[in-house]
């Protein structure tokens, strides 16, 4: 499960399945909840199935029901030719498609690291060995995940101290 395939594809099925329910004359706003509807639900078994992580959900939700959203707004504008959507709506849409944007990069730079090309271009050292930015995972929370950095912060500061 890509997260760039279920995201922006998810985005792209609430949207055309909008206009069907459109062309099969159901009102405007339940064309938004049942094309988001549908697409959440879908994905709660998709993400039940190959669990992706909490955050991933979360933003899946969230990117769902905002195009739904989005589409019931725009489309209950159309129907008032005269009247143009204020710049205050397009600037908080404009925001959340961003927002969007960039915790989509975060999800996939955490799970997968940066590109190899992104990596050779902004980070450090990174063409004279394989620079790995990807999340390492869960580490346990017990005593012995402890030990390992107590042990290197005693070496830091023992470092520091001689002259």
């Amino acid at each position: 499960m890509n997260l760039l395939t279920t995201l922006f594809g998810g985005a792209m099925l609430i949207v055309v399945l909008y206009f069907v329910l459109g062309m099969l004359r159901l009102p405007n706003y339940w064309r938004a909840v049942v094309s988001g509807g549908a697409l959440v639900l879908s994905y709660f078994v998709l993400a039940a199935r190959d669990w992706p992580g909490l955050d991933a959900v979360a933003m899946h939700v969230a990117v769902f029901i905002a195009t739904a959203v989005i589409l019931n707004l725009l489309n209950a504008r159309r129907a008032e030719p005269s009247k143009k959507l204020h710049w205050a709506p397009k600037v908080i849409i404009g925001f959340f498609l961003l927002l969007f944007a960039i915790d989509g990069v975060f999800i996939y730079v955490a799970s997968h690291g940066l590109p190899e090309f992104m990596a050779k271009r902004f980070l450090p050292e990174a063409t004279k060995g394989g620079a790995h930015t990807a999340f390492p995972g869960v580490m346990p929370h017990g005593e012995d995940a402890a030990k390992p950095v107590n042990a290197h912060l005693k070496q830091q500061a023992e470092q520091r101290r001689q002259p």
